[in-house]
């Protein structure tokens, strides 16, 4: 190939270079603590993944969830936070922590996934200023791959949508670009041998 030649293609392949977006990856679970040092009360939480949209935070989608402070009642256990019953916030339609407690909740999925947003609903009946969340996502491998500071749910629809950030993925021209220019190096360096 002659240097012109490769030069053009070269040129070609960055026109057509970019990057590909993508939600977080590699999430495996989740953890939400209160941001104020208060009772933590988590009506729902949701974890939407990149290109399908899909809820992968509910218990029937084989996420679980998990706490280490223990609940107020028997009515309102870590399950409901990611029971899919959202319609009603009030006590006891929710995860509420032990009294006198603060701790967290953790939600497991059933695998790693892509996310790009979350949603976290708070308590409606009482306590809003409580709804104001820390989250930590965390990879398979327990990595910390991002954190949410003060998520805030407490406003007249007692819930808070967030868009995680994207990560830069190469596109096949970036590739194929980068491809091109290696090929071009031991194209010459091989000229350069002979000559």
């Amino acid at each position: 190939m002659s240097k012109t030649a490769l030069i053009a293609l070269l040129i070609a392949a960055s026109t057509f270079a970019g990057s590909a977006q993508a939600g977080l990856i590699g999430v495996k679970s989740v953890v939400i603590t209160n941001a104020r040092s208060d009772y933590l009360q988590v009506a729902e939480f949701q974890a939407f993944e990149t290109g399908t949209g899909k809820n992968v935070a509910l218990a029937s989608a084989g996420a679980t969830a998990s706490t280490t402070s223990g609940w107020w009642d028997g009515n309102s256990t870590p399950g409901k936070a990611i029971d899919g019953a959202y319609s009603d916030l009030s006590f006891p339609n929710m995860y509420h922590n032990a009294n006198w407690t603060t701790g967290n909740l953790t939600i497991t999925l059933n695998g790693t996934h892509e996310l790009d947003s979350f949603s976290i609903y708070g308590r409606s009946d009482c306590c809003s200023t409580r709804d104001v969340y820390n989250l930590s996502f965390y990879g398979a491998s327990g990595d910390l791959l991002y954190t949410a500071p003060s998520a805030n749910a407490a406003n007249n629809s007692h819930m808070v949508n967030v868009l995680l950030p994207n990560t830069d993925v190469p596109e096949p021209a970036s590739v194929a670009l980068m491809g091109l220019g290696l090929a071009g190096l031991a194209a010459r360096r091989k000229r350069q041998a002979r000559g």
